[in-house]
């Protein structure tokens, strides 16, 4: 009856796995070719019930079917139960991650050790400097008041975070 229920719905809305069988199968034939037998008039079930080989050769319902099978207009309305648990158990869940990327990495976390820290955000300001007014260029190695200012900087950088 699951199965028969993963057939006359619409198959997006089972797990990956159903969904392409289902659709697979509904290509081929319409959902209304499907109908339900119960377990005493399935032939199927004799063999999965442990039927002997000696009563096989002589069970009418494994060799002709249910009786009913023979009819012109079949009523398949009372062989046809819905399985409400199906629809509930082989649902589709939606799961969403959600991860958040920084968009920027803090200079901080590029370094290690403090006095390199420095020295990198010191000669920062000195390539700023020197881009900005490129006839005041400075040069040669980094002064006190450079080093002091990039200290000052970092500070101003921690207390934002």
């Amino acid at each position: 009856m699951i199965v028969l229920s993963w057939l006359q719905s619409e198959s997006s809305r089972w797990k990956t796995f159903v969904a392409n069988r289902v659709s697979e199968i509904q290509s081929v034939l319409p959902s209304e070719v499907w109908n339900h037998i119960r377990g005493k008039e399935n032939p199927a079930d004799c063999a999965s019930r442990g039927i002997l080989a000696s009563e096989l050769k002589s069970h009418s319902l494994w060799w002709a079917g249910p009786s009913w099978l023979c009819e012109n207009n079949i009523d398949y309305s009372n062989h046809h139960p819905f399985c409400e648990d199906a629809l509930r158990e082989g649902r589709k869940k939606t799961t969403c991650a959600v991860g958040i990327v920084p968009l920027e990495l803090s200079i901080i976390d590029k370094y290690s050790s403090f006095a390199r820290l420095l020295r990198v955000v010191a000669w920062c300001f000195r390539f700023l400097h020197n881009a900005k007014s490129p006839s005041n260029k400075t040069k040669g190695f980094l002064t006190t008041l450079e080093i002091k200012c990039a200290r000052n900087a970092l500070v101003k950088i921690v207390q934002n975070q």
